[in-house]
């Protein structure tokens, strides 16, 4: 998005117009599906369309602690003591709507969702990894929050190093473990996450709570999962963007209007690489650049520039001039083309949960499956989650 002043405009002309007569406050209000009075017809309805066609993503909260026991919060980040607390509690819900003990978490990692559900709530998890560290890792941990004596729940915790690529990996031992199991996975990267959801559909597990991310890392083979979309694959994939779909619009929406610059900035610096015949491409973003709330166009280009001393330029003194003047009309309407691109963001994700859940009600059943999000997007952005239970094991 970033070189749509070398490539041209990725939106219509009109709304381009009216987006050079913003601010950044009216790109925040944009993501947020809220337009302002300039707002061409077109754009007014584009938007509406946008936001009819994304699930909602206000979390539905079933926790029972405010905040994880004290022994279990070692090691983890706000963010993920977040998605824990949350999705420990959704599961421990899920497993008494089908009365069952057992959970194997797909991706399971250093084990914290799991050490969890096992010393609060009592469950009895299997972790399913593919790093043996981790599993390590997890195994110590476990010893050390154990001996504290501190815990409620006296589940077991036990691990498999394991890698499962497609669901045809699936193995004695695995339908073994799965049996009458709540298969679970917080964010499992790409094609692990739908290949949990046919390890939930082939074998004889209970229940299925599941977070996806990576989008854009996830193959063919994997998607589209259900029939609507398969049949029209062939339309739908060359539009379908996954890099897009993982965007964080909440989060976006809430930061302070100064920093939505970056955006703009970019595309102008895109620009003048591109007339200084630079060939590489120069992924800025990456770079990570600070700024405060003063620095004009040209400050942040001297910082990028003084991270790419291999480049060569000429000198560019008064091309960074003339660009920071033009920055006060480019930055705010790059800002508002960047604030669409994330309600689109929320429709693509729409799109590839929803496949997921057609696959799973076409399998299972769709009268215990759902979707439902339970983490504070700007916390955590990928907070839709998949939630389903065989037929005649969920109670009413």
């Amino acid at each position: 998005m970033t070189r749509s002043l070398v490539d041209g405009p990725i939106v219509p002309e009109e709304w381009m117009r009216a987006f050079l007569e913003g601010t950044l406050e009216d790109a925040q209000a944009l993501s947020r599906g809220l337009l302002p009075s300039w707002s061409p017809l077109s754009l007014r309805e584009f938007v509406e369309e946008a936001k009819s066609l994304a699930i909602s993503r206000d979390p539905v909260v079933s926790s029972e602690m405010h905040s994880l026991p004290k022994d279990m919060r070692i090691g983890l980040t706000a963010k993920k003591e977040h998605e824990v607390l949350r999705l420990s509690a959704a599961v421990a819900d899920q497993a008494e709507r089908v009365n069952s003990k057992k959970v194997v978490d797909i991706g399971s990692g250093k084990g914290y969702l799991g050490q969890v559900l096992a010393l609060h709530y009592g469950l009895d998890v299997v972790g399913l990894e593919a790093q043996s560290s981790h599993n390590a890792s997890a195994q110590t941990r476990t010893e050390r929050v154990r001996a504290l004596k501190r815990s409620r729940g006296n589940g077991t915790i036990s691990s498999l190093t394991r890698e499962i690529n497609t669901a045809d990996e699936i193995n004695a031992e695995l339908q073994r473990e799965c049996k009458d199991a709540i298969i679970v996975a917080l964010h499992a990267c790409g094609d692990l996450t739908p290949t949990a959801i046919q390890l939930f559909a082939k074998t004889e597990a209970s229940a299925l709570v599941l977070f996806g991310c990576c989008y854009h890392r996830i193959t063919t083979d994997c998607f589209p999962m259900g029939p609507t979309l398969r049949e029209r694959s062939s339309a739908i994939m060359p539009m379908l963007d996954g890099e897009l779909g993982c965007h964080a619009l909440e989060e976006w929406s809430k930061r302070e209007p100064w920093r939505l610059r970056s955006h703009g900035y970019r595309a102008l610096l895109e620009e003048l690489f591109e007339e200084c015949g630079v060939e590489e491409p120069i992924q800025l973003g990456r770079l990570k650049i600070r700024y405060q709330p003063t620095d004009l166009f040209e400050d942040y280009a001297r910082r990028v520039l003084s991270r790419l001393p291999d480049l060569k330029t000429p000198p560019l003194d008064k091309d960074l001039i003339s660009r920071s003047e033009r920055s006060q009309h480019v930055v705010p309407s790059t800002a508002c083309v960047y604030a669409l691109r994330l309600l689109t963001a929320a429709v693509i994700e729409s799109v590839i949960v929803l496949d997921r859940l057609e696959f799973l009600q076409d399998s299972v059943g769709g009268e215990n499956s759902s979707v439902r999000a339970i983490f504070d997007p700007v916390c955590s952005p990928r907070n839709l989650g998949l939630f389903a239970a065989k037929p005649g094991r969920a109670r009413a």
